[in-house]
C-alpha cells in the first residue's frame, strides 16, 4: 500500500522508519533516465543520505556533507537551488535533535 508523506508516494512499510533504513535511491551510471531533479528527492530521503554519509566520515563539515550528499544523487556541481534544499534538509535534522554540531563538525546524536 502506497500514502502521501510531505507530497511523495512512500510505500507503507517505510512510513517511520528510522532515517538509517530508508532506501537512498542513486541514479546509475550507465542510465540517467534514472537522475532526479533535487525537488524529486523527498527530504527524508537526503537526510538518510547524510546519516550514511556522516556514518563514513570523521569530523566532517557542513559544506563537506553538502557536497558529498549532492554527488551521492549525483549532482555534478553545487547550485543555488540544490544548495537551499540540502540545507533545509540538514537544518530540519538539527531542528529534530538527530545530529549535532559542535565546532564547526558535524555527528549523528546517539
Amino acid at each position: 500500500m502506497l500514502e502521501v508523506v510531505n507530497d511523495f508516494l512512500w510505500s507503507s512499510n517505510l512510513i517511520n522508519k528510522p532515517l538509517k533504513e530508508l532506501p537512498i535511491r542513486t541514479p546509475g551510471i550507465t542510465n540517467r533516465d534514472s537522475f532526479r531533479l533535487i525537488e524529486h528527492i523527498p527530504i527524508e530521503e537526503i537526510q538518510a543520505a547524510m546519516f550514511l554519509i556522516l556514518n563514513h566520515a570523521v569530523g566532517i563539515n557542513i559544506e563537506n556533507l553538502l557536497v558529498e550528499t549532492s554527488k551521492l544523487f549525483g549532482f555534478g556541481r553545487m547550485t543555488e537551488n540544490i544548495r537551499s534544499y540540502l540545507e533545509k534538509s540538514y537544518d530540519n535534522l538539527l531542528v529534530d535533535d538527530l545530529i549535532d554540531e559542535k565546532d564547526g563538525l558535524i555527528s549523528i546524536r546517539c
